[in-house]
């Protein structure tokens, strides 16, 4: 079982049930399942693919969960980037793991811009107002589909890159999978991940 289809079925176990407290948001996890299911569908139908890879530039809060969500959902393995590295930091992640999608807060659009600059082609998804060739993932979110994304094929595991700190060479990115998160978690068992 995949992380996105935890998610759906504690939605429906525990509707009401605070999942996301963030600042002055709180979201249930029948919100967050239909809010991420709204951004997965929306990410889909502008191109994003299972294993295309999506950086999330955004400081931790209900967007980072939302995003997070909603591209488990997708079968695409996100990128946390820190807030707190420079551009030339980032620039080195996005080039080494070259994102098709880089969802960024509004405080850090200079650097995501700069650091994606020597990408062929990248979506530029912003959590506010959205400026020249970006889109504003509350338009996503409003236009996406609400129904729960197709199951993901089980050979789709892995979820998300972490890099490590480079604090003797060049960062390194570590893939994380659906299985590993769930089992560190203790989510699953081995059985029920082989069902």
């Amino acid at each position: 079982m995949k992380l996105g289809e935890m998610l759906r079925e504690t939605a429906l176990r525990v509707p009401d049930r605070i999942a996301v407290v963030a600042d002055d948001i709180r979201l249930s996890f029948a919100e967050l399942d239909r809010r991420s299911n709204r951004l997965a569908n929306a990410l889909m139908a502008v191109g994003l693919q299972p294993g295309d890879r999506i950086a999330l530039y955004l400081p931790n809060g209900a967007a980072l969960i939302v995003a997070i969500a909603a591209v488990v959902k997708t079968g695409a393995v996100f990128v946390p980037i820190s807030t707190r590295l420079s551009t030339d930091e980032v620039q080195f992640i996005f080039n080494d793991c070259q994102p098709q999608m880089v969802v960024f807060a509004p405080a850090f659009r200079d650097a995501a811009w700069a650091a994606a600059a020597d990408l062929d082609t990248v979506t530029f998804i912003v959590t506010g107002p959205a400026e020249d060739g970006e889109t504003a993932i509350d338009r996503l979110i409003d236009e996406g589909d609400p129904a729960a994304p197709s199951p993901l094929h089980h050979d789709h595991d892995d979820c998300a890159i972490g890099y490590t700190s480079g604090t003797t060479g060049k960062p390194k990115g570590a893939i994380t999978t659906h299985r590993n998160i769930a089992m560190v978690h203790g989510l699953i068992n081995t059985a029920e991940w082989n069902m």
